[in-house]
């Protein structure tokens, strides 16, 4: 198999990144209008509980998965088997989780309409097999069927959503596109795998290192879904899931930019650490950091500044609270983007799983207790900070598991330009924010921040800056040429 670029694969990725980003602009605003903070809310709190269910039944092997993969992507024998292997566990875990969901379905009062409807992304997420070409580092298969994807859901929310009464269209605008992608992508496994015997495929082997990824994974997603259930729990409350929702998707649609190089960087680090290239995970590694500090800075302080213009313009009116909620979740961004580049590109990869698992799992505790005192004071907002205070522990806990191999010193070091540079953005930005405060604001206030910040990148000679124009100048000659 021949190795796939770094660069290739990060830019079929950001494409994609690009593009769930775009879509949300495009159909948020029309969403939250048709179907208001309540309506958001079912789907939302619907959602959550559904994400349970494909939690368990996919029994943490989509990570685990991608990283036997990666192992040993360059021979086709052994990917095949190790596909097979999941493959068929998978289907065992998936159709036990149906069951449970079903007898859910049976006993639950609210709400039954949404979750029938959401059966279907159970069936998806059985069907779901962009593990293995995440393994073999295939983006392109992946990023066009999720391009496709994207476009079916845009279609489907105009086309059908034209009432506050429409959110089970709602439901099937997102559902629908997701499975009819992951069953298309099957077509293209034939090239990538060899038969293998039943006979000669060991399922058991894979239960318990699954497992052991499997539990971060619950741990993971009790700070990512189990606040919005929280929040429908001590409040009661639609409309408070609602904000939380939308000011929470926001801030997703930034970090995924980011955390995106992980994804590309994940089965590469996996394999180089099979070959014992550890130079080779450093030098990643710190590129990533780099990468983060790059990006994550000057959106912290965009959505910081700029959130009080964008809301009322992007939601529309009744949406206020979101404000202070991106403001407080905005510094997950940086948080975030550094415990998955220390988590999901070197713990994980060169196999300290226990670490890893220790980590979140201190993160969703402290994120349940906060939750718990928070929530029926303050609602979303203790919702907020109980998530930002579990994700700064997360980051703490690994980079003390990290601090012989890389030195927080040296971490710290390596922020100092995006800082200056990210100081010089903030006052210029401020000034405009001052002098035009409303939203037309905010089209002077961006481009003046994002030309600003690069513009001071550029004279600190930062290294992924220069790359990245190096490498559109060397575009740009051989289109000419």
């Amino acid at each position: 198999m021949i190795k796939k670029s770094i660069t290739k694969n990060y830019l079929y990725n950001l494409v994609y990144q690009i593009l769930i980003i775009v879509t949300p602009l495009l159909t948020t605003p029309y969403v939250s209008r048709i179907l208001g903070a309540s309506g958001i809310g079912q789907y939302d709190s619907t959602q959550a509980v559904v994400q349970y269910f494909i939690l368990f039944g996919t029994l943490g092997l989509h990570m685990y998965g991608q990283q036997e993969v990666a192992y040993v992507q360059q021979e086709k024998e052994k990917r095949s088997k190790v596909f097979y292997e999941i493959l068929f566990l998978k289907c065992l875990t998936m159709a036990i989780s149906l069951l449970a969901y079903l007898i859910f379905i049976n006993f639950t009062n609210g709400h039954k309409l949404l979750y029938l409807i959401q059966i279907v992304d159970l069936i998806s997420a059985l069907f779901d097999i962009s593990w293995f070409f995440y393994g073999i580092e295939e983006f392109k298969t992946i990023v066009v069927r999720n391009i496709i994807v994207r476009i079916m859901g845009v279609a489907g929310v105009f086309l059908f959503i034209k009432t506050p009464q429409d959110v089970p269209y709602y439901v099937l605008a997102h559902s629908i596109p997701v499975l009819l992608g992951n069953l298309s992508v099957w077509n293209y496994i034939k090239k990538e795998i060899s038969w293998i015997s039943v006979r000669c495929l060991n399922i058991k082997k894979h239960m318990r290192p699954a497992l052991l990824l499997f539990l971060p994974q619950i741990a993971t997603q009790i700070y990512v879904v189990l606040d919005k259930t929280m929040i429908m729990l001590l409040t009661s409350s639609d409309t408070e899931v609602g904000y939380y929702g939308q000011a929470q998707r926001l801030i997703k649609l930034i970090l995924t930019v980011i955390t995106s190089i992980c994804t590309v960087l994940n089965p590469r680090i996996s394999n180089a650490f099979a070959r014992k290239e550890y130079k080779d995970i450093r030098y990643y590694m710190n590129r990533s950091f780099d990468f983060a500090y790059m990006l994550a800075i000057p959106m912290i302080l965009g959505v910081v500044v700029i959130s009080d213009q964008f809301v009322p313009w992007f939601f529309g009116d009744n949406y206020d609270k979101v404000v202070p909620l991106m403001q407080l979740l905005s510094l997950i961004i940086l948080f975030i983007s550094f415990s998955n580049i220390i988590g999901f590109q070197f713990l994980l990869p060169t196999k300290r799983r226990k670490q890893y698992t220790i980590s979140v799992t201190i993160g969703a505790a402290v994120n349940l207790i906060l939750n718990l005192l928070l929530i029926p004071a303050m609602a979303s907002i203790g919702a907020a900070i109980a998530s930002v205070l579990a994700e700064l522990l997360v980051l703490i806990t690994q980079l003390i598991y990290v601090r012989r191999i890389f030195s927080l010193t040296e971490l710290i070091k390596r922020s100092w330009r995006y800082l200056v540079s990210g100081t010089v953005m903030l006052i210029l930005i401020a000034t405009v924010h001052y002098v035009m405060p409303g939203s037309r604001g905010i089209l002077i206030e961006v481009p003046l921040g994002i030309g600003s910040y690069f513009l001071m990148l550029i004279l600190f000679q930062e290294e992924n800056v220069l790359t990245i124009l190096h490498k559109i100048r060397r575009y740009v000659h051989i289109r000419k040429g």
